[in-house]
């Protein structure tokens, strides 16, 4: 059989058409690799032989195999400006491995995004029922009781359909919430009007922005992640 995925190869390499045919049709294993780890897709693609990388992609050639190097089919055919078989690899779903590094760090920020939510929900919870089963008097100035378990819940249930479901819903009331929550800490701050815990709020201002900032980047991972899994591709 690996002489038979050799022949594959070379019949790419050559634009022979009949022998792949024939090779695919006795069970040839398309993604068979040769020398440097080259598929018969990526050879067919360098050398710009159209009707060979349909037989190939109709067959289900893996689009986004490398070889050795790194290197895809579409990047060899986009490095040798064959645009019509450029085409024809994006529409069987070949992505440049730039977009798919893209992908990597998009997972990154929604991980940090899910974190965050799971951060405030468990903080909230935690501090909610030590303020409820100790009754620190501190801890029901500021409000933290009931309405933190309760804050705290929800806020873990949402982080869950983030990371699950990838939930934009889940995600955008998650934002809203903290945002929300943030104007009313404020508005209990200035109506007290207690000037020695300015400088706290300051800080816990500066550390809501930057939680925010991490939700907020969520978004576009979110896009970007549905969209790829859309083409397979990751």
């Amino acid at each position: 059989m690996e002489e038979k995925e050799d022949r594959l190869i070379v019949a790419a390499q050559e634009g022979d058409v009949q022998t792949i045919k024939a090779l695919l049709d006795s069970g040839v294993d398309v993604n068979a690799k040769g020398y440097s780890g080259m598929t018969a897709l990526m050879q067919a693609s360098k050398n710009n032989h159209i009707d060979c990388v349909n037989i190939l992609l109709n067959a289900k050639a893996g689009v986004n195999i490398k070889n050795e190097l790194g290197r895809t089919a579409l990047k060899m055919a986009q490095e040798k400006g064959y645009q019509s078989v450029v085409k024809l690899l994006e529409g069987a779903g070949a992505l440049d491995y730039s977009q798919v590094s893209d992908v990597v760090y998009q997972k990154e920020n929604l991980n940090e995004a899910y974190g965050i939510i799971y951060f405030i929900g468990g903080i909230n919870l935690l501090l909610g029922l030590i303020g409820v089963v100790f009754k620190i008097e501190a801890f029901q100035q500021w409000g933290i009781g009931l309405y933190s378990i309760i804050f705290g819940f929800v806020y873990l249930l949402l982080g869950f359909f983030v990371k699950q479901y990838k939930s934009i819903a889940a995600l955008l009331f998650a934002f809203m919430i903290f945002i929300i929550d943030s104007f009313v800490a404020f508005a209990a701050i200035v109506s007290n009007n207690d000037t020695s815990i300015f400088l706290p709020f300051i800080i816990g201002l500066l550390v809501r922005i930057s939680l925010l900032k991490g939700m907020y980047q969520g978004f576009d991972a979110i896009h970007t992640i549905k969209k790829a899994e859309s083409m397979k591709i990751v």
